[in-house]
């Protein structure tokens, strides 16, 4: 569709929002959410439907391209990082994961959001990082702000009271 802009770069950035631009067009970006901007995703075979947070896992999607926003944190009661992370599941775009002191997850676009594991005991710290895999999304590796890989092989039934399977400590220091 020739009307609608393309747009091949989106950010959280502090203090001025999530941003979205393309690059052939650098002095054209449109804020599409405000406060500080942080993590983002974007439904790889729907665009209508955007993700944008904003530090402490202040949620909201858009299922029209960003024209508008709703609060999307319905069932999620947590501590989360500055920076949380976001993922949309390769292989079922509507699933999504987030991480706080437990792992959290919506099989409907972010209208509503379960826990999918225990809390992480306090010196693991909170969740810093989420990756799934692309050939089988119960497998799933979590990393912490204090350095700790946990692996699950259970991502998609897993429960609020599921504890991890396998957490090693590879080195200390945040994982991204």
């Amino acid at each position: 569709d020739d009307d609608k802009p393309f747009y091949n770069v989106y950010g959280g950035t502090q203090d001025n929002g999530t941003m979205r631009g393309n690059l052939a067009a650098v002095g054209e970006w449109e804020r599409m959410f405000g406060g500080d901007g942080a993590a983002l995703a974007i439904d790889p075979t729907d665009a209508n439907f955007i993700y944008v947070s904003t530090p402490g896992f202040g949620l909201a999607r858009s299922v029209n391209n960003g024209k508008t926003f709703e609060t999307a944190t319905s069932g999620i009661n947590d501590g989360f990082l500055f920076n949380a992370p976001l993922l949309i599941d390769p292989n079922e775009p509507r699933r999504l994961f987030a991480g706080g002191t437990r792992l959290w997850r919506s099989i409907d676009r972010a209208v509503s959001w379960t826990g999918a594991s225990q809390p992480l005991p306090v010196q693991q710290g909170r969740i810093s990082a989420l990756g799934i895999a692309r050939s089988d999304s119960n497998r799933m590796m979590i990393g912490t702000e204090q350095g700790f890989l946990i692996r699950n092989t259970r991502a998609l039934d897993s429960a609020a009271e599921t504890a991890p399977e396998f957490v090693t400590r590879p080195r200390t220091g945040f994982v991204t």
